[in-house]
């Protein structure tokens, strides 16, 4: 194993890395920041990793790598930023101190040019499938039982992306995540 490899098991959170058409690759881990603690090929290239900056013209896939040893990919034929990522998280207060969490990381990518979202989604902690008899969906996630994770950690499924129903995100704004539609 790699120290990439190494760095994703340890850290226990899923990460993203993208590719573009001229074969460059951006991982989340490219940031000036980190090449004091990897030797990180790309560290200089890139002046952020925050999505809102990161530049979506001519990427035409994205990973998600996560500290169990999955990858989910999503491709696309069109290089016009149709890709999405997101983390779904809070913060907490408590006696012991503040403390933010990730629970689940998202990528997506639009299929065409209606509204819906092909994702992938890395669960931190799996969950069982919880019926809401009224909605038909899962009381955790919000998805159907059929794209529900039910146990898994790497979930695959479709949404639109102006009424997420993934975890009861709702509409995503198109100009933070770069897309264009």
């Amino acid at each position: 194993m790699g120290a990439l490899g190494l760095l994703i098991r340890m850290s226990g959170r899923s990460w993203w890395q993208a590719r573009y058409a001229d074969g460059k690759t951006l991982g989340e881990w490219d940031t000036p920041a980190m090449s004091g603690i990897l030797a990180v090929p790309n560290a200089d290239t890139w002046r952020s990793t925050r999505w809102e900056d990161v530049e979506k013209r001519g990427m035409i896939a994205l990973r998600l790598l996560c500290p169990n040893g999955q990858v989910a990919e999503l491709v696309t034929n069109n290089p016009d930023g149709r890709f999405i990522q997101l983390k779904s998280g809070g913060f907490s207060v408590a006696s012991d101190g503040n403390k933010n969490f990730c629970d689940a990381h998202m990528i997506g990518v639009l299929e065409n040019d209606d509204q819906m979202v092909r994702c992938w989604s890395w669960e931190k902690t799996p969950h069982s499938f919880s019926h809401n008899i009224e909605t038909e969906r899962c009381n955790t996630c919000k998805l159907p039982k059929v794209e529900c994770g039910d146990g898994r950690q790497l979930v695959n499924f479709m949404d639109d992306i102006f009424a997420m129903r993934y975890r009861g995100i709702g509409g995503l704004s198109l100009t933070v995540q770069g897309v264009r539609l």
